[in-house]
């Protein structure tokens, strides 16, 4: 990958390191916003277990428009 892919590395090896762990949904989502770069915390640590899918699509997307 590029170095304009640091998003996509983060959450990549976020599963990765999630999938050893028995912690439940809501807490992976707290851990994978505490893990990003605090110019990437916009909008508030995480309220629901399907927000980390959003998340990763808005921090991958903010991340691609500043490599540009």
């Amino acid at each position: 990958m590029h170095d304009s892919h640091q998003a996509t590395k983060y959450f990549i090896k976020f599963q990765q390191l999630a999938s050893h762990v028995q912690w439940g949904k809501a807490t992976l989502c707290r851990q994978a916003y505490n893990g990003l770069a605090n110019e990437s915390r916009i909008h508030g640590p995480p309220r629901q277990a399907e927000y980390i899918i959003r998340l990763r699509k808005l921090i991958q997307a903010i991340d691609a428009q500043y490599w540009e």
